[in-house]
């Protein structure tokens, strides 16, 4: 009889696999493509982010973190979503300390200087306000980070009056 292991006739099915690993082909592929620096859409990649959209994309993260916090803060169940949105809030002041408003673009010097610093000044006031919340909800006191939570509206308010190109 015949031991079926070493038949050396292929049996019906799908081909054979090729050696070698496919990731490691694309990858190479890809290494080679990234590489070669010359693609005018990887230029644009290499330079620093607009700071007019890092202001505007940093702010809208913001806010869309203020009003999902507004329908949490009450409640102590929630504290953990609670929690999470004011990361995003103060992850995104603090992305934006550092840039200049683009109404600042438009003055002159000494004016200039002293805007920006206000505008520092403002982040700063909302990051120790938004830090008040996060205090009251680690407590865990919903009231306290309620009263807390109300004094983010006219900082933001203000900051927008001042700040923000008409």
């Amino acid at each position: 009889a015949m031991n079926d292991r070493h038949d050396t006739t292929p049996e019906p099915g799908p081909p054979p696999r090729r050696q070698g690993n496919p990731l490691v082909v694309w990858g190479g592929v890809i290494v080679a493509v990234v590489g070669s620096a010359s693609h005018s859409w990887l230029q644009a990649d290499e330079t620093e982010p607009d700071p007019a959209s890092a202001m505007y994309d940093n702010m809208e993260k913001m806010d869309e973190a203020y009003r999902k916090l507004r329908r949490t803060v009450a409640d102590a169940s929630l504290n953990a979503d609670s929690l999470q949105m004011l990361a995003v809030m103060q992850q995104s002041a603090a992305a934006v300390l550092n840039l200049v408003p683009a109404k600042a673009d438009r003055m002159a010097e000494p004016e200039k200087a002293r805007f920006v610093l206000d505008f520092k000044r403002q982040i700063v006031t909302l990051i120790i306000a938004m830090l008040d919340v996060e205090e009251a909800l680690l407590k865990p006191d919903n009231a306290k980070a309620q009263q807390a939570f109300r004094k983010l509206a006219p900082i933001k308010r203000k900051g927008h009056s001042r700040f923000q190109d008409e």
